[in-house]
């Protein structure tokens, strides 16, 4: 949109041959489009009958044995279709654009958000009220939106990757071009860091790990040192072998270049050390704390955005490798506003390193399955 016909007259004059390539790549952008909104509406018709099956299958469990007890047959029969044997039988939530979500009213869907703002009036936080003064409706079909794309990502972490606490080795290479003061032998060049709890960041940590269980992040870099924090993206190193184009492209390609919305809990705030989306959406470049950030990066704190009262989903934090994060605080950085990195640190590769083997035995815990057996 930024090349008018006019624009792109001028741009002709100075050098013909960027035509061609602004075009091309215009068309490309456009076909991408097109097809990227057919596979959304294919995904978001597959959601909903996905939430449709679960919601009848509460009904009978609740109609056949009461509130206090659950039917297991009807609760194996649940977990068998989430399986994750088939890709098809997990919705996944980067596939799915739940922008015309009708905000039906599901208490499963719920449950969580009810939990969360529980937790706030006890801590007499009041809830963000609607930003166009319209009332409560519409702040209500937003606040179901995200609560069906926190239900769905819930659903999906726990099928594929188990309860946790998740957490994921992050090991890195230094740039041998940077002067670096002398460090312990050997140096530090890697990190450990911990997912925020499934029922408080279900969203954010479900698309993290898919990135990581994707590989997105191998390859990447860290390429900004602020005074506040260190942030990682997917920006080319001494290590890449091109420019680094590809690096975002396979972001983009998977689905998982950003999350579907602002996700936040006030149980997991901006302290040091933990880890926050950048930009809006969120994503792809996270960023690690260098301080306590929670009223910069929090719910009101940066109203340069569309909609201020949001925040940056803060997902995780550093449990181990904390003089490797301190080595990167004192890489140089360019002289300007953004302080980006004089040689970006390579993310070699990150890896899960604990999660549940079989994270289908999580959800039948020993004390029901013998209930069963002795009737």
């Amino acid at each position: 949109q930024h090349y008018s016909n006019n624009n792109l007259r001028i741009v002709d004059t100075q050098n013909p041959s960027t035509v061609g390539d602004l075009k091309n790549t215009l068309l490309k952008l456009k076909q991408k489009h097109v097809h990227l909104k057919l596979k959304h509406e294919q995904m978001f018709e597959k959601l909903q009958d996905q939430l449709q099956y679960y919601h009848e299958v509460e009904e009978a469990m609740e109609e056949g044995r009461g509130d206090d007890e659950v039917n297991n047959d009807d609760e194996e029969a649940m977990q068998e279709d989430w399986d994750g044997s088939d890709e098809d039988d997990i919705v996944l939530w980067n596939d799915v654009d739940f922008r015309n979500y009708k905000g039906e009213d599901k208490a499963d869907m719920d449950e969580l958000e009810n939990k969360k703002v529980g937790k706030q009036e006890d801590k007499g936080v009041k809830p963000v009220a609607s930003q166009n003064g319209v009332g409560s409706a519409v702040f209500s079909t937003k606040q179901q939106r995200y609560n069906a794309a926190q239900y769905a990502s819930r659903t999906a972490l726990l099928n594929q990757f188990g309860p946790g606490p998740h957490q994921v080795e992050v090991q890195l290479d230094f740039d041998p071009a940077e002067k670096e003061a002398p460090t312990s032998d050997p140096a530090p060049d890697r990190f450990v860091i911990e997912m925020a709890d499934v029922d408080e960041m279900p969203h954010t940590v479900y698309w993290f790990l898919q990135q990581v269980d994707h590989k997105l992040w191998n390859g990447c870099s860290f390429h900004r040192n602020a005074g506040h924090v260190l942030q990682a993206g997917p920006e080319a190193n001494f290590k890449t072998p091109s420019k680094g184009a590809h690096l975002l492209d396979k972001f983009i390609q998977s689905g998982l270049e950003s999350v579907l919305f602002q996700e936040y809990s006030p149980e997991f705030p901006h302290e040091k050390y933990t880890l926050g989306l950048a930009g809006r959406p969120g994503g792809a470049d996270f960023y690690i704390n260098k301080r306590d950030n929670t009223k910069a990066h929090g719910p009101g704190g940066q109203t340069s955005y569309d909609d201020p009262t949001e925040a940056d989903p803060c997902f995780a934090k550093v449990i181990s490798g904390f003089d490797t994060i301190d080595r990167m605080s004192k890489l140089s950085v360019e002289d300007d506003d953004y302080k980006g990195l004089n040689h970006n640190v390579a993310i070699r590769y990150m890896k899960i390193t604990q999660r549940l083997d079989d994270p289908k035995k999580a959800k039948q815990p020993k004390k029901k399955k013998e209930k069963v057996t002795s009737k």
